[in-house]
């Protein structure tokens, strides 16, 4: 790096031991004029550097919110934001927590480093298998969601609430605790954010309650009514079901279920369109619009193959024989 001005024997390591211990101290180093320098600093390519820079910003913004908007007219929250990403994790934890001591103070500074574009990235930090990132990424989405029902909105319209969610169930002890009180700063704000918040919890429970049901029938009313959200989780559950279970696939027939699914309008390559599909390659393509005024039908049909040695007509309506596959499963054993 070109000559950066710090005098001899001084540095950003000496600054941070200065600026963490008080209000006093940091004012100092900012009146030496540190803070440019150290924005020069977190673009260095040295990830030793960054660190240590990245650290003494989040010492010098946690105090007031004075020093932090210093920070800020140094155009610190940029190049901050930029690193959130970075795949080193000890830098991303001084990146999250810089930005935190920022946003902390007031609405405006929550909201510059808003503007930074911090999400959804942000969100990817919940994920990381570094818990202090996580625990950092958490501290930083409570510090803005804090402040106004506006800036929770725009948290929860990233996803952010779920993320979270996700993020304190997977983690022990007070790594959990900022996105607790993130989901309480939330929920304050208003009936609304309120809601959005037991919303993201149920869909959560919904979703695990789904994954264990294998009783149909009980399921069987969620293809009617239940949101999109929703819905793509049970039909994933008739396709884990319905290939292994023949009486399931004859009641799913009679009671219209499989017509209902096939009304389903799904994005082509979409994951709801493949459970769709594996429901579909349970049956003959007879039962292509079956429902309940068509089993007969559709067991006539299939029963007029019997000669090529297809399902008889006692076979349709017992479900015999619709494995995963149904070309290749439609025949009665031995019939060779």
């Amino acid at each position: 790096m070109a000559d950066s001005g710090w005098s001899e024997g001084l540095g950003p390591g000496c600054w941070r031991k200065t600026s963490a211990r008080s209000q006093e101290l940091s004012q100092a180093v900012v009146d030496a004029g540190a803070v440019p320098l150290l924005v020069l600093c977190i673009q260095e390519p040295e990830i030793a550097l960054k660190r240590i820079a990245a650290s003494d910003l989040s010492d010098i913004s946690k105090h007031s919110p004075e020093l932090a908007q210093t920070v800020v007219d140094a155009g610190a929250i940029a190049h901050l934001a930029q690193m959130i990403l970075n795949p080193d994790a000890k830098l991303k934890r001084q990146v999250l927590s810089a930005l935190s001591q920022i946003a902390k103070h007031s609405v405006d500074l929550a909201e510059m480093v808003v503007e930074a574009e911090i999400f959804p990235v942000v969100l990817t930090c919940l994920k990381d298998k570094d818990e202090y990132v996580k625990k950092n990424a958490s501290t930083l989405i409570r510090e803005i969601a804090k402040h106004t029902p506006e800036l929770s909105q725009l948290i929860v319209n990233a996803g952010g609430v779920a993320a979270v969610i996700d993020c304190i169930g997977s983690c022990k002890g007070n790594i959990r605790l900022p996105g607790i009180m993130m989901l309480g700063y939330v929920a304050a704000h208003s009936e609304n954010l309120a809601m959005a918040v037991i919303i993201s919890k149920s869909k959560k429970a919904i979703k695990s309650i789904l994954q264990k049901c294998t009783y149909l029938p009980a399921l069987e009313p969620f293809l009617y009514d239940a949101p999109p959200n929703i819905l793509k989780h049970v039909v994933g559950q008739f396709s884990k079901v319905l290939p292994h279970d023949s009486k399931a696939r004859r009641l799913f027939v009679t009671s219209g279920g499989l017509k209902k699914v096939q009304e389903i309008k799904a994005e082509p390559g979409s994951l709801l369109q493949e459970y769709i599909n594996s429901i579909n390659n349970c049956y003959p393509e007879e039962i292509g619009l079956a429902g309940p005024g068509h089993t007969s039908q559709v067991a006539r049909s299939c029963g007029q193959r019997r000669a090529s040695g297809t399902m008889s007509q006692r076979q349709v309506l017992q479900g015999r024989g619709w494995g995963g596959c149904p070309h290749s499963s439609w025949r009665e054993p031995g019939d060779g």
